[in-house]
């Protein structure tokens, strides 16, 4: 390539051009409009879920990796994230906001028993949430741009890619 792109530190700049995070341009258009507020519209507080969808291409090769995995089940992804989510519901009085991976089916957003979609206005959500959930994803940016307090989620029927992956990206924050 002629030109690179990297969030990273790259030794050799010649032909690499730094940014901030793959979002960077949209938390810099959404400041230049007028502050949308959206308190308005919040009935209760609530934690704001980045979804990370079961049907994830990044499984589609996981058996061929070293070490060999097999990717979750459908039911075996979910289980715990409803069980977490009731957990947050009920011991927290927080609602669950979700907002949804480009790559969702409808079906892994139905397999969310505890939470409402959210359809626009997304960068707003991220303002106002009062914890941010996540397994790992580049939209961790927007929590950290709004200092918002960030759960990294995980459960034992991950890939060890995927627990590897979000532990990684919690360790950056120097949390477990």
């Amino acid at each position: 390539p002629h030109l690179s792109f990297s969030s990273n530190i790259v030794k050799n700049k010649i032909n690499t051009l730094s940014i901030p995070s793959y979002d960077c341009d949209s938390f810099i258009e959404w400041k230049k409009q007028d502050e949308q507020d959206i308190k308005s519209e919040i009935n209760r507080e609530y934690a704001l879920y980045i979804e990370t969808p079961c049907s994830h291409p990044d499984g589609i090769y996981a058996e061929n990796r070293f070490p060999p995995e097999i990717p979750c089940s459908h039911e075996n992804y979910y289980k715990p994230i409803n069980n977490f989510f009731k957990k947050i519901n009920e011991d927290m009085n927080l609602e669950i906001k979700i907002l949804r991976h480009p790559r969702s089916t409808q079906a892994d957003i139905n397999a969310i028993k505890y939470g409402t979609e959210i359809h626009s206005k997304k960068i707003e959500y991220f303002k106002n949430a009062k914890i941010v959930l996540i397994f790992g994803s580049g939209a961790v940016s927007f929590a950290v741009n709004f200092y918002k307090p960030i759960i990294f989620m995980t459960h034992n029927k991950l890939t060890f890619h995927n627990r590897r992956n979000i532990k990684y990206l919690a360790s950056y924050f120097k949390k477990k």
